[in-house]
């Protein structure tokens, strides 16, 4: 359990974001309830699950895309690298400081490889997740 001023917070972000209708309902039942105190009213709340997974698989997504975009990128950048690797053939012949960057550029693909795997890996087991959207209820 967590703390109301907590769930309060919690929900106030949730909220924002569309993730959560809430609706209020009053404890009493007084027609005049002109200036009585939230305190007196309950705040029931819902999750929206297919809104819930599509908002993550939509972030999701976006990771992906700048995995993709900043891939393309590190290779534009070590483009003329790459070209003196081609004409020389083997990298032993280059420059310790071309040698660098290519070993440098090997380590980011390696880690935007698996960086997308794992992206890649969230979104598949987001849509075995019961309640995703469009999955046949069992």
């Amino acid at each position: 359990m967590i703390q109301l001023k907590d769930a309060r917070h919690f929900l106030a972000e949730l909220q924002k974001l569309s993730l959560v209708e809430t609706q209020e309902v009053p404890k009493t039942a007084v027609k005049s309830r002109m200036g009585l105190p939230s305190s007196s009213e309950w705040h029931l709340w819902q999750i929206d699950l297919a809104r819930v997974y599509n908002t993550l698989l939509q972030s999701v997504y976006k990771t992906l895309g700048n995995i993709v975009q900043r891939r393309e990128t590190e290779l534009e950048n070590k483009q003329t690298v790459l070209t003196r690797e081609k004409v020389a053939g083997e990298r032993e012949r280059l420059p310790r400081k071309d040698v660098d960057e290519l070993v440098e550029l090997d380590d980011t693909r390696k880690k935007m490889g698996l960086a997308e795997l794992r992206s890649e890996m969230v979104v598949f087991m987001m849509r075995d997740m019961p309640g995703f959207p469009g999955q046949n209820k069992v």
